[in-house]
């Protein structure tokens, strides 16, 4: 792996608009799945180390007997650069989820957000 390559990773990591988008995208295909929203920042943060380690993904759903869903999932996402990147603040305690969540908030991408005790409810993505 090239040092250029490093820095470029370590250069999206530090791009709000790559996790923002990230984020978009996951709210959405979990609003497909289900009518209930994501409720609290705990949740989304843990579906979004699922999306972004996906090999912790793969144990996840294997621990839960869905060696078929786990299949899906090819070796190179797997395998990928970002897959060994786990950072030092994760999931909740990353102050980032609330400043992207507010971001998204100001530009209109949410409907609706109810804060309560730090929990999200009803986000509605729209169209």
């Amino acid at each position: 792996m090239s040092l250029k390559l490093v820095h470029l990773a370590a250069k999206i990591e530090h791009s709000d608009d790559f996790h923002i988008a990230r984020l978009i995208l996951l709210l959405k295909a979990a609003a497909g799945r289900s009518a209930k929203p994501v409720q609290g920042i705990m949740k989304l943060a843990k579906m979004d180390f699922l999306l972004r380690y996906p090999n912790c993904l793969v144990r996840a759903l294997k621990a839960m007997d869905k060696e078929m869903a786990a299949q899906d999932i090819s070796e190179e996402e797997r395998n990928t650069i970002e897959t060994r990147m786990i950072r030092f603040r994760f999931g909740p305690w990353d102050y980032r989820y609330r400043r992207w969540i507010g971001v998204l908030v100001a530009k209109s991408v949410f409907k609706k957000v109810r804060f309560s005790k730090i929990m999200l409810d009803k986000l509605v993505i729209s169209e």
